[in-house]
């Protein structure tokens, strides 16, 4: 249990450097699409190809920065919300074929407790009680 908080710490750990990183990187390219934009005569009306079009379309509808970041943020803390419950899952799903694996070796000891092919002098009651070695049926 204690490599699964560790593994999940990290992943947390991982995926908030990399959210930064991305709003970052789309803060910077916003900004320099509305300095560009400013710096043009026509602004927003200029006929211009742009290097950014998602950018110049979140422009033309008025998007403010602040906001724009905000979205950001939420988005990407739902991201890391979702990877963090797929890890959970997966690591659930890895305990409960621990689980059944030793459920299995458990159902296994029973079988060989009951069974019939004992010889007399051991008695059922007896084997009852041992334990049977992993991996022996």
């Amino acid at each position: 249990m204690e490599n699964y908080r560790v593994s999940r710490a990290e992943l947390e750990r991982a995926a908030d450097t990399v959210s930064r990183e991305m709003i970052d990187l789309a803060m910077s390219a916003y900004l320099a699409e509305l300095a560009e934009i400013a710096a043009t005569p026509q602004g927003l009306d200029a006929q211009r190809q742009s290097q950014r079009p998602d950018c110049y379309q979140l422009a033309k509808e008025g998007i403010a920065p602040e906001d724009l970041r905000a979205h950001l943020q939420q988005e990407s803390e739902r991201l890391k919300q979702l990877q963090l419950a797929q890890f959970d899952l997966a690591y659930f799903r890895r305990w409960a074929l621990r689980f059944r694996r030793d459920l299995d070796v458990s159902d296994c000891a029973e079988a060989a407790a009951l069974s019939t092919s004992l010889p007399r002098a051991v008695g059922r009651r007896a084997v009852a009680g041992k334990s049977v070695a992993p991996g022996s049926c």
